[in-house]
C-alpha cells in the first residue's frame, strides 16, 4: 500500500499547504480542505471518497419529535393497581355536566399480569367529551403524519370515540369504534399541521350504550412507525412496485400486487393484491417489508387494515432475515376494513424483522384483498450519534475500510478494531498503565521539522471530565531515536467530540520534544505513535481516531481557511468571489451571457515561480452536477509569464457521475508544447499568474446555473 505523503510550504505573501497528484481525480465532501497527497513513498490505504461537502448554506435544525412513541404510560403501568383517576401518571381524567364515571387502573380482566385503565360509567353527559380520558401536550413536529393505537374492551355496542386534536381543540383526527365485547385494536393516522407543536389525546365515553357500562383501554401509542409506507401513500395509483415492499407469487401461484386509490381505510390509497391462482403453501403469494430495525428483548405492537370478501384469509407474520417466525395471526375477512393487531417480541440478538403478508389460500382465487396502515410501532432502535470526524481529503489513514487497521499495532490491552459506518479507527481500551497504538512507514519521512502531524481523536466526555486523558505522539526514527510530544489533556469541555491533536515542529528536537533520546531530530521517521496517558483506570470507553494526517515541509498551496485568503483572487464582474466559511474555500458565484462564455479566476503571485518545468499544478474544484449532466462545462488553467506569455493547459471535461462532489484539476507539465494553447514566447519560466478558467464550450450554461467552490490550488515543485 502506498503512503499519500503531504508537503508544505509558504509562498511570498501567504502561507499555503501544498502538494502534487497525478491525473483528474474527484473526492466528496471535504469538510475541511481537500488536502492533496503526493504518492510518496511511505505505505498507507489510499483514501476512497468521502461523503458530499456541506451546503455552503447550513441547514436548520430539524423540528422535534419526528420519530418514536410520543406518549408515556399508556400501557399504565407506572401506577399502581387502585390508583384512582385524579393520579394517573400522565393522564388526566374528567366527568362534566351531569356526567358520571370513575376512573382506575385495574387489572387486565383478560391478563392478571396487565394493568389497564377501567372506566366505569354510571351517568352519561349531552355530549360524548363531558366524560373522557385525556393525555396533554404531546410534542409533536409540524407537518407530520402519526400513527395513533390503542386497544380497547368495552359492552357489544358500546362506543369510544378516539380523537387526536390541539391545545386549543382543533381536531386533528379521531375514530369512532363499536366496541364488541373483546379486546380489540384501534389505528388510525394523523397529520400535524406545520405550525403544531403539542397535540393531545382525548377518549370521548359519553355515548349511548355505554350507560351503567364498563370499559377498559390499553396500550395507547401515539408514534411515527419504525416501518414507512405502511399506508402506500409514496406511491402513485397503478404503480406494481410500491415503495419499500417486496412482492412475490411464486410455485404456480398467480397474483398482481397493484397500489390502488379505489380503495383506502385511510390515506388516498392500498395495495389491491389480486390473487388468480392459489400455489401450494400460503406464503408462495405474499407482500412483505424487509429489514426494518428492531431492538433485542423489546416489545411491539402490530398493526395493518385487510379489507376482502367474506371468508378469504390473510396469514400475517412476523419474522427475522432467517425466515424465523416471532409471531403470526391469521386472519378470516369480514367483506369489509378491519384491523389486525398483535404484539410481538424481538429475541435479544434480533435486530432486523420482516412483515410478511401471505395470501396463497384456496378460498382467495378470484378475489381482490386490499391492505393499508400496516405498522410497526415500539422503541426505536437508537442510532450511533458519534458525528464524523472532520474530514481532510488527502489524510495518510482515514480507516473507511477495515483493511486500513492493519497498519497499526497495539498491546493486548489496546483492542483496535474499525467502524466503517464512521470511517474510524476504535481504540478499546483494558487500563493497566499508558496506552500507545503505532504505526511502521515501509519508507521512512524524511523530515518533519516545520511540517505537520494531525489526527482527530473523538474523546468521551467521562475521560475530559473525570479521567482527565492525556495525549500525546511518539515519533521514532531509524536509528532508534525517539520523541514524544504534543502531549494535552483535552479540556472538560471538549469531550464527547472530536479532539485535534496536532504538533508542528518547528525548531528542533530539544525544544520542540517534550522528552527525547537517541540523537533524535526529526529525520528519518519510521513510526509514528498516538499514546494514551491515564488519569484513571476506572473509565472504560472506547476512543475514535481518524485522518491521521501528515504534512512535509516542501511546497504549499492557497488553503482558504480564512475569508482574507480570497484577497488574493479576482475575477471578472460576472464571477463573483467570495470566502464561504462552511466549507472553508473560496466561492465563485458566475453569471453566464451566452453559450460561449469564458469566466476565469486569478492571482498575481507576489515572488515568481521561476520554473513549472515538472511541476504539478493541482486545484479542487466543487462542480454542481446540473454542469456535468446538463451543461458540458469545461475546466483548465491559463499560466501567465512576466513577459506577457501565456498558456492554456488542462482544458478538461469532468464526467457526468462527477457532479455535486470535489473535482481535482491537476497538470504536470513538461514543456511548453503540453500546453493546448500558448503565446507570447511562453516557456515555463518566470510564472507570476496562476488562473482557473470555467468555459460554457457552446453547451447550456447561460440556462444552467450553480456557485462553483475552490480550494487549495497547489505547486508543487520536483
Amino acid at each position: 500500500m502506498m503512503f499519500n505523503r503531504i508537503i508544505l510550504l509558504v509562498l511570498a505573501g501567504c502561507s499555503v499547504i501544498l502538494a502534487s497528484c497525478g491525473g483528474d481525480d474527484t473526492r466528496e465532501n471535504p469538510i475541511g480542505d481537500p488536502i492533496l497527497v503526493d504518492p510518496g513513498t511511505i505505505t498507507v490505504p489510499a483514501p476512497p471518497p468521502e461523503p458530499l461537502p456541506p451546503e455552503p448554506e447550513p441547514e436548520p435544525e430539524p423540528a422535534p419529535v419526528a420519530s418514536g412513541v410520543l406518549n408515556t404510560n399508556g400501557d399504565f403501568e407506572a401506577d399502581a393497581v387502585g390508583t384512582d383517576g385524579a393520579n394517573i401518571t400522565d393522564w388526566g381524567t374528567a366527568a362534566n355536566n351531569g356526567g358520571v364515571a370513575t376512573f382506575t387502573v385495574a387489572v387486565d380482566p383478560d391478563d392478571a399480569e396487565n394493568q389497564v385503565l377501567q372506566v366505569d360509567i354510571t351517568t352519561l353527559a349531552g355530549n360524548s367529551w363531558e366524560i373522557e380520558a385525556v393525555q396533554e401536550n404531546l410534542a409533536v413536529a409540524g407537518d407530520t403524519t402519526y400513527t395513533y393505537s390503542a386497544r380497547v374492551q368495552g359492552p357489544v355496542g358500546g362506543q369510544v370515540n378516539f380523537t387526536v386534536g390541539t391545545p386549543d381543540y382543533t381536531e386533528r383526527g379521531r375514530l369512532e369504534v363499536t366496541t364488541t365485547g373483546a379486546w380489540q385494536y384501534v389505528s388510525f393516522e394523523f397529520t400535524t399541521d406545520a405550525a403544531d407543536t403539542l397535540i393531545r389525546a382525548p377518549m370521548h365515553f359519553s355515548t349511548e350504550n355505554n350507560e351503567g357500562q364498563t370499559i377498559y383501554i390499553d396500550d395507547l401509542q401515539i408514534a411515527t412507525p419504525i416501518n414507512s409506507n405502511g399506508g402506500f401513500e409514496a406511491d402513485a395509483a397503478g404503480s406494481t412496485t410500491p415503495t419499500g415492499w417486496g412482492t412475490a407469487a411464486n410455485n404456480g401461484g398467480v397474483a398482481t400486487f397493484t397500489v390502488t386509490d379505489a380503495e383506502a381505510q385511510h390515506g388516498a390509497n392500498s395495495l389491491a393484491v389480486a390473487v388468480t391462482t392459489q400455489a401450494g403453501n400460503s406464503w408462495e403469494i405474499e407482500a412483505v417489508q424487509n429489514d426494518i430495525p428492531v431492538i433485542g428483548g423489546e416489545t411491539y405492537t402490530y398493526l395493518a387494515w385487510v379489507n376482502g370478501p367474506v371468508g378469504s384469509q390473510v396469514n400475517f407474520t412476523v419474522g427475522t432475515p432467517d425466515y424465523t417466525e416471532r409471531a403470526r395471526s391469521e386472519v378470516m375477512l369480514t367483506g369489509e376494513w378491519q384491523i389486525v393487531g398483535f404484539k410481538f417480541t424481538a429475541d435479544e440478538a434480533d435486530t432486523l424483522v420482516r412483515t410478511p403478508m401471505h395470501f396463497s389460500q384456496e378460498a382467495n382465487e378470484g378475489t381482490t384483498i386490499y391492505i393499508d396502515g400496516l405498522a410497526i410501532i415500539g422503541p426505536v432502535a437508537a442510532e450511533d450519534t458519534t458525528p464524523a470526524a472532520p474530514i481532510i481529503p488527502g489524510a495518510n489513514f482515514t480507516f473507511d475500510e477495515a483493511a486500513d487497521a492493519d497498519a497499526w499495532d497495539a498491546p493486548e490491552d489496546l483492542a483496535l478494531s474499525v467502524n466503517t459506518d464512521l470511517g474510524a479507527l476504535v481504540a478499546s481500551p483494558t487500563w493497566s498503565g499508558n496506552l500507545r497504538m503505532d504505526a511502521t512507514f515501509d519508507t521512512p519521512v524524511a523530515n518533519l521539522l516545520g511540517g505537520t502531524v494531525s489526527t482527530y481523536i473523538y474523546v468521551p466526555e467521562a475521560y475530559a471530565t473525570e479521567a482527565q486523558i492525556n495525549l500525546q505522539y511518539r515519533f521514532a526514527d531509524d536509528s532508534g531515536g525517539q520523541c514524544f510530544i504534543g502531549y494535552s489533556r483535552p479540556a472538560p469541555d471538549t469531550g464527547d467530540d472530536w479532539y485535534l491533536l496536532s504538533v508542528s515542529p518547528a525548531t528542533d528536537a530539544a525544544t520542540d520534544c517534550g522528552y527525547t533520546d537517541g540523537d533524535f531530530d526529526f529525520t528519518n521517521i519510521t513510526t509514528i505513535g498516538i499514546e494514551f496517558v491515564a488519569g484513571t483506570t476506572e473509565v472504560t470507553e472506547d476512543f475514535l481516531i481518524d485522518n491521521v494526517t501528515i504534512i512535509e515541509p516542501q511546497t504549499a498551496m492557497f488553503s482558504f481557511n480564512e475569508a482574507a485568503d480570497v484577497d488574493a483572487w479576482s475575477g471578472p464582474a460576472e464571477l463573483v468571489l467570495s470566502y464561504d466559511a462552511a466549507s472553508k474555500s473560496m466561492k465563485a458565484v458566475p453569471t453566464w451571457t451566452d453559450v460561449d462564455t469564458a469566466l476565469q479566476v486569478d492571482t498575481t503571485l507576489d515572488t515568481p515561480i521561476a520554473d513549472l518545468t515538472g511541476a504539478t499544478v493541482s486545484s479542487w474544484v466543487y462542480i454542481p452536477e446540473t454542469y456535468t449532466t446538463d451543461g458540458g462545462l469545461r475546466v483548465q488553467y491559463r499560466f501567465g509569464d512576466g513577459g506577457g506569455g501565456q498558456c492554456f493547459i488542462g482544458y478538461s471535461l469532468p464526467a457526468a457521475d462527477s457532479g455535486d462532489a470535489w473535482y481535482n484539476l491537476s497538470v504536470t507539465p513538461t514543456a511548453a508544447g503540453d500546453c493546448g494553447y500558448s503565446d507570447g514566447g511562453f516557456d515555463l519560466t518566470n510564472i507570476t499568474t496562476i488562473s482557473i478558467q470555467f468555459t460554457a464550450a457552446g453547451a447550456k450554461e447561460p440556462e444552467v446555473t450553480g456557485d462553483f467552490f475552490i480550494d487549495n490550488i497547489s505547486v508543487s515543485l520536483p
